[in-house]
């Protein structure tokens, strides 16, 4: 049984991706927390509201892509779940969805979708959260 996560290990983890969007994207993740596996608490949103993200983000669409899975189990899950509205849940950490960048594009463009962020989708602000 894996022992309860500490408070400094929550940040650390929080801060650390933190980090990662910043130096990759050049923008804060900040207003918008992801939790882990969607799990989350009155405490852990404390934790991370007082790094200010203050707004929890579920999904309700997946790629599936946290584990190694097949092109065509990838490919059926994007076609169930890219419709308009849809909050996609995707990795790119894995070799299957690096190989199918282009067929997903062409999904998006045959059902002319227009992918969005966060603040777009939800009407929020960086500067105002």
């Amino acid at each position: 049984m894996q022992s309860p996560r500490t408070d400094a290990d929550i940040r650390a983890d929080v801060e650390r991706n933190e980090q990662w969007i910043q130096t990759t994207f050049g923008i804060t993740g900040r207003p918008w927390f992801r939790p882990p596996y969607g799990a989350h608490n009155a405490h852990v949103d404390g934790l991370v509201g007082e790094l200010g993200y203050t707004r929890i983000l579920l999904w309700n669409g997946s790629f599936g892509d946290s584990t190694l899975i097949t092109p065509e189990q990838l490919m059926s899950l994007a076609s169930r779940y890219l419709q308009p509205g849809t909050v996609m849940l995707g990795h790119a950490n894995h070799a299957t969805i690096l190989g199918l960048f282009s067929q997903v594009e062409k999904l998006i463009a045959e059902r002319r979708l227009e992918p969005v962020t966060l603040d777009t989708m939800f009407g929020t602000s960086r500067s105002v959260g």
